[in-house]
């Protein structure tokens, strides 16, 4: 089967943190809207300081989001592997093999419920 993946890029050019969600939000909403089975959030890798703020904000949100049944669930992009994932197989097949190989910690997926 194939899965309806739609990407933004909330760290493009270098959001506050508070514009980032503003946008994720807006994101966030378009896509249900069109019932799209995984949002793919790139959050970037954080400043040169080492800090990932949009990142952290965006994983608070997500934890109220999962606790309120807003969404399925969520994972980042370095947890992922073909071989171990905290996700169930079913949650893990939506996300493509290419995905998978690169385990790319600058970016979130989201598993959005279907109406």
């Amino acid at each position: 089967m194939n899965y309806y993946i739609y990407e933004v890029d909330i760290h493009a050019g270098h959001p506050f943190v508070e514009e980032a969600m503003e946008m994720f939000e807006e994101e966030l909403e378009y896509a249900k809207e069109r019932n799209v089975h995984v949002l793919k959030v790139v959050t970037g890798y954080g400043s040169r300081g080492g800090t990932h703020r949009i990142q952290d904000e965006l994983l608070m949100k997500l934890i109220s989001l999962k606790c309120d049944g807003e969404i399925v669930d969520y994972i980042k992009g370095n947890e992922l592997s073909f071989h171990h994932s905290r996700l169930s197989n079913k949650l893990t097949r939506m996300i493509p093999a290419t995905d998978k190989r690169i385990a790319n910690p600058g970016v979130v997926y989201i598993f959005l419920r279907r109406s």
